[in-house]
């Protein structure tokens, strides 16, 4: 329920880059996996720069050589998949994988959490 954000674009698998992004795009891609509602975490200026590299003693950056799809992502609310909402194609000058975006979801009751066991995989 929580990590980073990875999204298939043209059949590869990318990141989004954590800079202007707006908590509705988090809720979107939330329901979108089935989830009630998500956030995005370290988006303020001063701690979205490498922070993903340490969240909760954990690196959840990408791999340097994976791709960065998009940044700027913005959606209104009601979209039902992130593709229907505002996005730009990643500037590598200004996103590195120090700024992938982390998401944390969650559902209204604790018992309907969907939950995956450590070392799941993708």
């Amino acid at each position: 329920y929580k990590g980073r954000v990875e999204i298939r674009n043209d059949g590869v698998w990318g990141t989004i880059c954590n800079q202007n992004l707006d908590q509705k795009s988090a809720q979107v891609i939330c329901k979108q996996v089935g989830y009630r509602d998500g956030s995005f975490l370290g988006t303020t200026k001063e701690e979205s720069n490498g922070f993903c590299s340490n969240y909760e003693g954990m690196d959840y950056c990408g791999s340097n050589v994976s791709r960065i799809s998009f940044s700027n992502l913005n959606c209104q609310g009601n979209e039902i998949d992130i593709f229907d909402c505002y996005r730009q194609i990643a500037d590598p000058v200004n996103c590195n994988h120090k700024y992938d975006a982390i998401i944390e979801c969650i559902n209204t009751v604790i018992d309907d959490e969907i939950r995956f066991s450590p070392g799941t995989t993708r």
